[in-house]
């Protein structure tokens, strides 16, 4: 079988190529999206779960505080109170731990060049906790009341007033981190899901591609050759050739009908040419309905 680039086969093959080149390219965009976006909601409950994980471990610390800074208040023991800081500032991720005056002035500290210093906390005093992400750090912070017993040590004060403000500076550095990290991963997720699909759409492609074109080089263009060659031959006085085509479509009943036409050219035509040649007109041209 000859190969010509104006052909058939290779025009029939080259506009199945790009159709198939749309479709495997369309396919293996939306597999890419759709991988690329199950990544990203992977990697977002990631982070959910990493910072639910420090926040939780930071009102560890906190709750350990305030359980301490209220034993040492009862006892009117602070020196039990700044042992218990000092403890829990090795704790990993613990940055500062300690205890500011109403006024926000840190009269308690684990960073002892925080003391004296004015603590950043928003909005005004409450019993209820407050968490704030500041730069590269989390602050808890609360504002506890004063108790009926408190208040043999705070003349001035009343029930239900404000006693100071406790906190905890917690470091995001390993949730920083691990957002990095996990950033990175999906990068390279997403380039290795969209390397890997494009090689898989170039070989499902070029099978196709080579699928297609040997077939068409079977079912079409090697019967149709045939059919030329023959036609060839008839053209040349040979009237013998036969293309015993059994294939059940166009293509075979084409060459079926060449076979019939090849008879009928040889036995009847030829034989009635002959005739008249010879000068007798007793034969009949029958049709082939």
């Amino acid at each position: 079988m000859n190969f010509r680039l104006t052909g058939v086969q290779c025009k029939v093959s080259a506009f199945l190529i790009v159709v198939l080149a749309i479709a495997f390219g369309l396919c293996t965009l939306t597999m890419t999206l759709q991988t690329s976006d199950i990544l990203h909601e992977s990697t977002s409950e990631s982070e959910k779960m990493l910072r639910k994980a420090i926040n939780d471990e930071a009102h560890s610390v906190f709750t350990g505080l305030e359980i301490g800074m209220k034993k040492s208040m009862l006892d009117g023991d602070m020196d039990a109170f700044s042992n218990l800081m000092n403890e829990l500032k090795v704790i990993p991720g613990v940055l500062e731990v300690g205890l500011a005056k109403t006024d926000l002035e840190i009269a308690y500290s684990s960073q002892e060049n925080s003391i004296g210093t004015k603590l950043e906390v928003s909005g005004n005093l409450s019993n209820e906790l407050k968490t704030t992400e500041q730069g590269g750090f989390l602050l808890m912070s609360r504002a506890p009341l004063l108790e009926a017993d408190c208040l043999d040590c705070h003349a001035d004060a009343n029930e239900g007033d404000p006693s100071g403000v406790l906190y905890v500076r917690f470091s995001l550095d390993s949730f920083k981190n691990a957002q990095q990290s996990l950033a990175a991963m999906l990068k390279s997720a997403k380039s290795r899901t969209a390397t890997t699909g494009t090689i898989s759409g170039l070989i499902a492609l070029a099978l196709s591609a080579l699928g297609v074109y040997l077939l068409l080089g079977r079912m079409v263009c090697s019967p149709l050759n045939k059919v030329g060659i023959m036609m060839k031959g008839m053209s040349e006085g040979h009237l013998g050739q036969r293309l015993g085509m059994h294939q059940a479509d166009e293509i075979g009943d084409l060459g079926r009908n060449m076979d019939r036409f090849a008879d009928t050219l040889e036995h009847e035509i030829t034989g009635s040419l002959q005739k008249l040649a010879s000068g007798d007109l007793t034969f009949q041209v029958s049709t082939h309905d």
